[in-house]
């Protein structure tokens, strides 16, 4: 199943977002912890975004991927990513 058949609210916890808006019916608890830009070494979006390292495999080769849940998106988002910047942790066990 992918994050996105639950929805961001259901993986938003409804504390601490500036909207306030999740429901965490997933029990997920995803609050707005931003992210570092290393590019400008600078941390960035601590209210309205959560930023999540995650893998894919293309090919035989793990690469990273941000997956993004934010506040005023209807989806969960995964864009490539670049090394420097930084994100939070979840350890998640894969469905069997």
């Amino acid at each position: 199943e992918s994050l996105n058949a639950y929805g961001p609210d259901a993986l938003r916890a409804p504390i601490l977002w500036v909207d306030g808006a999740g429901t965490n019916t997933t029990g997920f608890t995803g609050l707005p912890g931003g992210k570092y830009n290393g590019a400008v070494d600078r941390y960035e979006e601590m209210t309205i975004m959560d930023y999540y390292w995650a893998t894919t495999n293309t090919g035989g080769v793990l690469k990273p991927v941000e997956v993004e849940l934010t506040m005023n998106c209807l989806r969960v988002t995964e864009t490539y990513s670049q090394n420097p910047n930084g994100y939070s942790i979840r350890c998640i066990k894969e469905k069997e």
